[in-house]
């Protein structure tokens, strides 16, 4: 697999007329309509329109975690840094981050049990377990202690993990983290997110809309009813130490951006960046800001409020 130059998956495009539409149709181009479902049908929809182009070429491994294969890569040389992507999510969401960020750490990106192309758990998505199986993951590649960057669902879980074992934690890095959220309904996360990459080129919305579709309802609904229900339960953010950097897209409709000034109230060393002109997928939509927030943070250097 290679990684995205900037003039494919990564190129932020505010003239691309992505989707104002239902949710069968995509307009490619003024007056053009595609049938979203032939885009999405077939396999290589991940291996030809959404290649990676990139003089760094990724380490492909695998690990077993509860007896389970789990295939991970590894880009980049210095510490380690823990990519963890959201619902919906797969490795592919960091399209605009991995080329720059592996410059000067060493990262790994595996995708959750039920994302991208992990299996499903044993007995369904278990928002709870996903932090002990990334515990598990962890320790089976050898990894004592890193930087973790997680988006969404995947900055709960990353809370979770900090919580569990703040000495496997050097820094956290937290893309629109999905804790405190006002109650709504399950269904209405899914729709905004689509909706969100309309200023993003085609080929991120294409991985959004296949990663959804991969992971399936069945997926998705456990994940998202885990997620409503986590927002009741405790979160010990006392025991999480780590020096932690938020970041939010100032335009986001899933996890808004008025939650930052709050978590970073209830977390002991955290700073707060908004980004402008950005919704839920800022790291793709302001790519390069993003990754220079992102390794000024983990250099040690203040970043945000």
């Amino acid at each position: 697999m290679e990684y995205a130059s900037r003039h494919s998956v990564c190129a932020t495009i505010s003239k691309n007329p992505l989707i104002d539409c239902p949710a069968s149709l995509l307009k490619a181009r003024k007056g053009e309509a595609l049938p979203l479902r032939n885009i999405l049908k077939a396999e290589r929809v991940s291996s030809i329109m959404l290649r990676r182009a990139s003089t760094i070429k990724p380490r492909i491994c695998s690990v077993l975690v509860d007896g389970q294969p789990v295939r991970y890569e590894v880009i980049g040389k210095g510490e380690p840094v823990i990519m963890v992507h959201g619902l919906c999510g797969s490795t592919r969401w960091w399209s605009c981050n991995i080329n720059e960020l592996a410059q000067r750490y060493r990262l790994y990106l595996l995708d959750l049990p039920g994302f991208g192309a992990m299996n499903r758990a044993p007995g369904g998505f278990k928002l709870a377990e996903t932090a002990h199986w990334l515990l598990k993951w962890m320790q089976g590649v050898g990894i004592q202690k890193a930087h973790f960057v997680g988006h969404s669902m995947g900055g709960h879980i990353c809370l979770q993990l900090a919580a569990l074992r703040p000495e496997m934690v050097e820094r956290l890095v937290l893309v629109s983290p999905a804790v405190m959220l006002p109650t709504r309904p399950i269904a209405s996360f899914i729709w905004p997110l689509l909706l969100s990459t309309r200023s993003l080129t085609l080929s991120f919305f294409m991985i959004v809309c296949y990663d959804t579709l991969r992971a399936g309802p069945i997926t998705l609904l456990r994940a998202l009813q885990d997620l409503m229900v986590a927002q009741h339960t405790s979160l010990d953010f006392q025991a999480i130490t780590a020096p932690t950097l938020l970041i939010w897209g100032e335009h986001d409709a899933q996890v808004p951006a008025m939650i930052g000034p709050l978590l970073c109230q209830r977390l002991s060393d955290a700073r707060l960046l908004i980004i402008k002109r950005a919704g839920h997928t800022c790291m793709a939509k302001q790519a390069k800001q993003f990754n220079a927030a992102v390794l000024a943070f983990l250099a040690g250097q203040v970043v945000g409020d």
